[in-house]
């Protein structure tokens, strides 16, 4: 995960009206904008995103800096894949995530 990525993310759910906070910033320090855990919220919905921060084999990552993806805690929403940026999958990906989180948004309004 970039840098990048985290910013495109961050300003994409500021557009939507989600508000958001690190939850986890055990890596601040090294990677000072984000944690592994993010609380999001908007109107009456708060939703946990975790980094995944660890290997194919289940080991812990050394830093969430390493993280490849994201996923919504407690939901079965397709998560967000940190692709490369000239992959021209990254948009339609972000996309995509945002509006499942909008959908959660509607279905607990």
């Amino acid at each position: 995960m970039a840098q990048w990525h985290l910013d495109a993310l961050s300003q994409a759910l500021t557009q939507r009206g989600w508000s958001h906070s690190v939850l986890d910033d055990s890596d601040a320090a090294a990677y000072p904008l984000e944690g592994g855990l993010w609380s999001i919220h908007r109107g009456p919905v708060s939703l946990i995103l975790e980094l995944a921060c660890w290997d194919t084999m289940g080991n812990p990552l050394p830093s969430t800096a390493e993280s490849y993806a994201l996923s919504v805690r407690e939901h079965s929403f397709e998560g967000l894949y940190f692709f490369k940026k000239s992959s021209p999958k990254w948009k339609p990906a972000l996309k995509a995530f945002l509006d499942s989180l909008d959908g959660a948004d509607a279905d607990d309004a």
